[in-house]
């Protein structure tokens, strides 16, 4: 008898939620309000980038990301920004971020390699700026180093594209 008083109320509530009807116009809504200013935000975010205005461009994406949770396209633009500020642990994070979200992005996916690629190309920089001449990882790091240059000199960078 328990059982089915439960069943009971929440087939109650499950129909008194479906008829929450409106009555204002949407236009009228808070929630238009609301879709305004994120059309606002997403504008100035677009046209900062484009500027190469990477502190502007940051405080707008963060915006957007905050209000669209469950877009990965803020979180994409904030990993570039990112790149193009010199803060690779932040692009990093970024990017992640924007895989949760969209996993199957080959760009995402792509720029978040490069930045790991130029993070991995420092370390071993600086592996080879406090090893000795003779040390066999030394070489091995020049070696590394001269490689990546190499790839990174042939065209591979952060990518923009929407379809890349």
């Amino acid at each position: 008898m328990n059982r089915l008083c439960t069943v009971l109320t929440l087939a109650i509530v499950a129909v008194l939620c479906g008829c929450n009807l409106q009555t204002t116009r949407p236009d009228q809504t808070a929630g238009s309000a609301d879709i305004k200013d994120l059309a606002t935000t997403q504008q100035r975010a677009k046209l900062a980038y484009d500027a190469g205005n990477w502190p502007n461009a940051e405080v707008h994406y963060l915006k957007l990301a905050q209000a669209l949770p469950l877009d990965a396209e803020p979180w994409f633009r904030l990993g570039n920004v990112y790149t193009r500020m010199e803060r690779p642990a932040d692009a990093v994070n970024a990017y992640r971020e924007a895989l949760i979200r969209n996993p199957k992005s080959t760009r995402t996916w792509h720029n978040l390699g490069i930045v790991q690629l130029r993070q991995a190309t420092r370390t071993f920089v600086q592996l080879q700026e406090h090893a000795s001449e003779d040390d066999p990882l030394g070489q091995r790091a020049r070696y590394v180093v001269e490689a990546m240059t190499r790839i990174m000199e042939e065209g591979f960078g952060v990518t923009d594209a929407q379809n890349e």
